[in-house]
């Protein structure tokens, strides 16, 4: 009669479970060969300002799209760049401090769009002949382009219009009072953490930032952009 498996074998022992499957997987590495991938890909990006003096009603959802070039090396680590678009920005802004004499009661549909030149390194574990996962981490440059644009309103309502974010705004209050709404900083940079799931040439990419320093330092100076953006993209060149 055979014997039942008593209570510390493998398979009432999750940690040697994973452990197995662990080395399956460092096991199914499969050599890749060394050269340079190039592709591109589009998806949608969530950006929240981090905020003190000045209180964020919500988030906005975004587009974003680039071009990314990488370099696979023999030892399975990459080095990547590329160019990027990302639409950020919030919804909606309130409680500027009357102090800069510009009586700014709000800023909504504040969009804010980016040319963004990231700079990552990652390591390719391939799973499988079709299969591969690639963590990554590094910064990003970016430039905030003139068709960005966002309204104003008056703390009592006798000023509204549009502006471009990245310019100083002139504009004339009721009472004939001249104002002027001071602009973001247009170049951002910040750092970047992500992962890279590849099938074949196609790629499914999950990436946070976060900037560095101030994006609106007039106003806040702990405004910064925390971006989360997931893109599905395809390699029209890649090394297997």
């Amino acid at each position: 009669m055979r014997k039942p498996l008593k209570k510390n074998s493998y398979m009432r022992n999750p940690l040697l479970i994973i452990l197995l499957f662990v080395t399956g997987s460092l096991q199914c590495q499969i050599p890749i060969k060394s050269g340079w991938n190039i592709g591109a890909d589009v998806g949608t990006a969530f950006n929240r300002m981090t905020t003190k003096d000045l209180s964020l009603r919500k988030g906005h959802w975004g587009v974003t799209a680039g071009l990314t070039f990488n370099y696979t090396f023999k030892n399975n680590f990459i080095c990547e760049s590329g160019i990027r678009f990302t639409d950020k920005g919030s919804d909606e802004l309130k409680g500027f401090d009357p102090q800069f004499k510009h009586y700014v009661a709000s800023l909504t549909l504040n969009r804010l769009n980016y040319i963004e030149i990231p700079f990552m390194v990652g390591y390719r574990i391939k799973l499988c002949n079709a299969i591969s996962l690639v963590p990554k981490a590094g910064a990003y440059y970016a430039v905030g382009l003139n068709n960005s644009w966002g309204y104003i309103e008056n703390a009592d309502n006798s000023f509204g219009g549009r502006i471009n974010p990245f310019e100083d705004n002139d504009f004339t209050l009721g009472d004939g009072t001249k104002q002027t709404f001071l602009p973001y900083e247009r170049v951002d940079g910040g750092f970047l953490i992500g992962a890279d799931i590849n099938f074949k040439q196609a790629v499914c990419r999950i990436t946070y930032g976060r900037s560095f320093s101030p994006v609106f330092n007039t106003y806040d100076s702990s405004n910064r952009h925390q971006t989360l953006s997931i893109s599905l993209g395809y390699y029209l060149f890649k090394r297997k």
